[in-house]
């Protein structure tokens, strides 16, 4: 994958798994610059398990995780009635 391909890959995930964190990053206009940061930062680690000696795709695959997979935000609850 390339750094634009990271990127895009980001967003989709985000905007679906991290809504709060996506609302933020909208709220304080940061949105393409971090995102565009952690695609660098992915790149630049896959770059690095390569010439380590990962294939290309494991190589993503490891990145993919890391970096633009994060796990999903919990969901908020409504407060439970007391009985």
């Amino acid at each position: 994958m390339t750094t634009e391909a990271f990127a895009a890959e980001i967003r989709r995930h985000w905007k679906k798994w991290l809504p709060r964190k996506w609302k933020e990053l909208e709220a304080s206009g940061r949105m393409q610059v971090e995102i565009m940061a952690v695609a660098r930062m992915a790149n630049d680690e896959k770059m690095r398990l390569m010439r380590a000696g990962y294939q290309e795709h494991e190589a993503d695959e490891v990145v993919r995780h890391e970096y633009i997979l994060l796990k999903p935000e919990p969901k908020l609850r409504a407060p439970r009635a007391k009985l």
